[in-house]
Formats: structure tokens, C-alpha cells, sequence
């Protein structure tokens, strides 16, 4: 995101924090690739603000109810005890990316309080099955490129599958994930040459990282532990496993997606 667009937004999430200090607000709060999209209203209702979030790029299910503020927090009552996974986490993220001071705590009716903080939040469903379909993405376009027996269905199941994540239908993704991965299985060893040329390729994704690695490093911290993890992973995979290799690789970048 641009520096321009950065301010741009902190503005907004500023005024909007000023204004639910004076009194409370309906609120619908989604994710938004790697940021939140969040709409609020004295008297709209959260459906209609949800319709206006996902307007704004928002994806997958809200979380909707009332919010108050203080001087540095957000605080949403939300009206209902699902949550999407690492929502708050994401939330607390794009704020310190816009360089927006502020907190985000979000009130279960069954009186669980979601911030961001602390330990890793359970893994999400959504992103587990992005990494599995990356992993598996250059698979099926060697075996497509070979020509091999039935490439061709495991080509559009991963473009069917891609479509149901984004959908939010993550059942049925999971169902055409799973297929490919099958499918996969079922085609058999490919050739040496091709298990080579697949390596070449999770090789030169991986060398394309490293200035990005490096800077992720030199930063340090429990994110820069588990980006060298992760990259040892891949580099003693690469000579054993090539969709162990892949799976390392799709972890890696978001990871590095994570810390920018």
C-alpha cells in the first residue's frame, strides 16, 4: 500500500475513533486481504454495514454488534461468539502497519475478550488451505506440462478450488484440495527430468525471497525464528521431498507477507 494511501487510511480509522468516542456505534468488521475493512453507524444496522464492508474488498464472515472507544482502544461488543480465526490478530497487524496507536478488543456474549495479543491464535482454515493449494499448484502444472493422464481435471480443480476460497465455501474447497492432492498421488513418480524441473522452479521462487529474507532476519524477533525455521525447512526438503519442499516454501511467504 502506498505511503499516500497508509495516511489516508490511519486518517480514517482516527476520525472513527473519535467518533465512537462521543457515543456508541453499530459496527460489521471483516478481513480484507491483509488488513480489516470495518464499517460503522450510530443507526445503520450491521447487515447493511457488512454489505458496505465487503463493498470495500472485506471477505468471509463479519463479526457484527456495538462499539464504544476510548482515547487508545476499540472495544466491540460483538453479538455472537463466532470469531474468524486470528481476526483480532490480523486487526492489531494493520494497525501497527498504518502507524495507528490504537487497540482492538473484542467482547464475546460468552465473555471470552479477543485483542491480538499474546499467543498465536488457532491456525485458519482459509489460509491452511491457500498453503495447500500453492503447494500443490506447481505439481500439477509440471504434470500438465507433460502432458500426463488427467492433468487437465486437476488443472481446473485448482482454479474450481482457488474460487471456493475466495467464495468463503471452504468445505468445498477442502473437497477439490483433497481431490488434487489424490489426484496427484494417483499419477504416479513423474519422470526425473520432471522432478528436476520442478526443482529448478521451488529453487528459483526461493532465491527471488532473499532480499526480502534477509531484511526479515535483520529484524530478529520470534517472527525472524520462525522465517529461518521455515527456510531450513525448505532447503533440506528440497533434496528429499518436493511438496514437503513446496508446502515450506508457501509457509515462507507468508511469513514474509506477515512481517512487511
Amino acid at each position: 500500500m502506498p505511503d499516500s494511501d497508509q495516511a489516508a487510511m490511519a486518517r480514517q480509522f482516527q476520525a472513527l475513533l473519535d467518533a465512537t468516542r462521543e457515543a456508541p456505534h453499530y459496527f460489521a468488521l471483516m478481513r480484507a486481504g491483509e488488513g480489516v475493512a470495518i464499517e460503522a453507524h450510530r443507526t445503520r444496522q450491521p447487515d447493511q454495514l457488512e454489505a458496505a464492508c465487503a463493498r470495500k474488498g472485506g471477505q468471509g464472515p463479519a463479526v457484527k454488534g456495538v462499539m464504544t472507544a476510548d482515547a487508545g482502544c476499540f472495544y466491540l461488543q460483538a453479538w455472537a461468539d463466532e470469531v474468524p480465526a486470528g481476526l483480532p490478530r490480523q486487526a492489531r497487524r494493520y494497525f501497527d502497519t498504518l502507524g495507528v496507536t490504537v487497540r482492538m478488543e473484542i467482547s464475546l456474549p460468552n465473555g471470552e475478550r479477543l485483542d491480538g495479543e499474546g499467543e498465536d491464535p488457532p491456525p485458519d482454515p482459509a489460509a491452511e488451505l491457500t498453503a495447500r493449494l500453492k503447494a500443490v499448484a506447481p505439481r500439477v502444472k509440471a504434470a500438465a506440462d507433460h502432458a500426463l493422464a488427467g492433468a487437465d481435471k486437476l488443472a481446473a480443480a485448482v482454479k474450481a478450488a482457488a474460487a471456493e476460497i475466495a467464495a468463503g465455501d471452504l468445505d468445498k474447497a477442502a473437497a477439490l484440495v483433497e481431490t488434487v492432492e489424490r489426484g496427484l498421488d494417483t499419477l504416479g513418480t513423474i519422470a526425473q527430468a520432471d522432478q528436476g524441473a520442478l526443482r529448478a522452479g521451488l529453487k528459483s521462487e526461493y532465491n527471488a525471497l532473499q532480499d526480502d529474507l534477509e531484511t526479515a532476519l535483520e529484524g530478529g524477533g520470534p517472527l525472524a525464528a520462525k522465517i529461518r525455521t521455515v527456510a531450513g525447512m525448505f532447503a533440506t526438503e528440497l533434496d528429499r521431498d518436493l511438496k514437503k519442499a513446496g508446502q515450506a516454501l508457501a509457509m515462507l511467504k507468508q511469513l514474509l507477507g506477515a512481517g512487511r
